[in-house]
């Protein structure tokens, strides 16, 4: 049985091929992570003290959390939230931010997110047109204005408790 991670993980890899073929590469590879807060936030410093680009981020943030009585033959999942992001330079004004990040990035990576996600065949329904939401400019936690929860200037899109019903393919009992 597939679980709602593995299920976006494979969206990810679709939205990153076409997203490279549809701006011959120029923004790099989107990086996929899922986990907790600190988790992913750990897996960017890592990725930052090695000198490796972290951006644009594909996030999913855990827990995610399974509703099996629904029906023998699905399930509904809601995942806290995903965050699809960029990295923002310090200085950087938002009708710059604008045409930088979220013209060419990330509105472009949300629409792909978008489509793949309703043309994937373990998807059965999606609430996902009400959910997608809340758009931050900049991305910032509560508790620190200099950067966002994973430690750097962040433009980017949240989408909360995002509710999906997939397809119950397991031998449960």
């Amino acid at each position: 049985m597939k679980s709602g991670y593995e299920i976006l993980q494979t969206i990810c890899t679709e939205i990153n091929t076409d997203f490279q073929a549809d701006t011959a590469g120029k923004y790099g590879d989107i990086k996929f992570f899922a986990g907790y807060d600190v988790e992913i936030s750990n897996e960017l410093k890592i990725l930052s003290k090695r000198g490796v680009k972290a951006y644009p981020l594909f996030a999913v943030v855990m827990p995610e959390t399974h509703a099996d009585n629904i029906g023998k033959d699905e399930r509904e999942i809601t995942i806290k939230k995903i965050i699809i992001a960029t990295s923002a330079a310090k200085d950087m004004r938002i009708g710059k931010r604008i045409e930088t990040n979220f013209t060419p990035i990330l509105e472009p990576i949300l629409e792909l997110f978008k489509e793949k996600f309703s043309e994937n065949t373990d998807i059965i329904s999606s609430g996902y047109d009400t959910v997608i939401t809340s758009m931050w400019v900049p991305l910032y936690s509560e508790d620190n204005q200099q950067s966002d929860q994973y430690d750097n200037r962040l433009d980017g899109i949240k989408i909360e408790n995002f509710k999906f019903k997939i397809k119950n393919t397991g031998n449960d009992c």
